[in-house]
C-alpha cells in the first residue's frame, strides 16, 4: 500500500496540470488514501498506532515523502507569491 501511495503522489506531482490543480489533487489523494487505509481498517489503524509509538522514523519517512511531493509541485514555478498591488504595500 505504501508503494501505491508513493507512486500516486509522484505521478500527481510531476503531472502536466497547473500547479494549483496538482497541489489540490495531491493533498486530496493523500487524504483519501490515508483515510481508506488507516481509518476504515481497524487492524491497520492499530498497527499504525503501534508504529507511531515504537518506530517514529517510519512516520518521519512518510511525512518526508509527502513533503517532497508537495515541494515538487511548488518548485515547478507555477505557484508564486502574489505581488501586492497599490501604494499601500510599497515602502
Amino acid at each position: 500500500m505504501k508503494d501505491e501511495a508513493e507512486t500516486a503522489g509522484q505521478i500527481i506531482a510531476t503531472g502536466h496540470e497547473p500547479a494549483t490543480e496538482r497541489l489540490r489533487t495531491l493533498l486530496s489523494t493523500v487524504h483519501h488514501m490515508d483515510a481508506a487505509r488507516y481509518v476504515e481498517d481497524s487492524k491497520i489503524h492499530e498497527m499504525v498506532a503501534v508504529v507511531m509509538e515504537e518506530s517514529w522514523g517510519v512516520c518521519e519517512a512518510y511525512i518526508l515523502q509527502t513533503t517532497l511531493h508537495i515541494a515538487q509541485v511548488i518548485e515547478a514555478g507555477a505557484l508564486r507569491r502574489p505581488q501586492p498591488k497599490g501604494r499601500a504595500f510599497e515602502t
